[in-house]
């Protein structure tokens, strides 16, 4: 990731930070972000984020683990990321998600297994 897109980034989600619950969004989709510019602190203080799109970008499975503490998620778009079965075990805490795109990404058969066995309830929709 760029020093500027990574900059762009840091400052959307900070400006997110401790917003009431209601329908706060991130769209940062296609914008060049890796694993390098996702760490934990980038998402710890995002806890009234409601949609996240994350597709079309450079990440892997250790993103997923700065995901978990989003319990207010309710949709997530990971659509052609580098996600595969070993990240799947960060969502299963999110249990208000109700939309979910894995479409594109290394998942398998078993780690849709385990998703179903974590039994995320609210799931409506997902996209494989």
């Amino acid at each position: 990731m760029s020093g500027f897109v990574k900059y762009i980034f840091q400052a959307a989600v900070s400006g997110l930070q401790n917003q009431p619950i209601i329908n706060v969004v991130l769209n940062v989709s296609i914008s060049n972000i890796t694993d390098d510019g996702c760490d934990k602190s980038t998402y710890t203080e995002l806890k009234s984020l409601k949609v996240l799109n994350l597709g079309f970008n450079d990440m892997s499975d250790a993103v997923l683990s700065h995901l978990k503490g989003l319990i207010n998620l309710e949709s997530l778009n990971l659509d052609s990321c580098r996600i595969g079965d070993k990240g799947l075990v960060h969502l299963a805490g999110l249990v208000n998600l109700q939309s979910l795109n894995l479409s594109f990404t290394l998942i398998t058969d078993g780690g849709l297994r385990h998703l179903a066995v974590k039994r995320i309830f609210a799931l409506i929709s997902q996209h494989l």
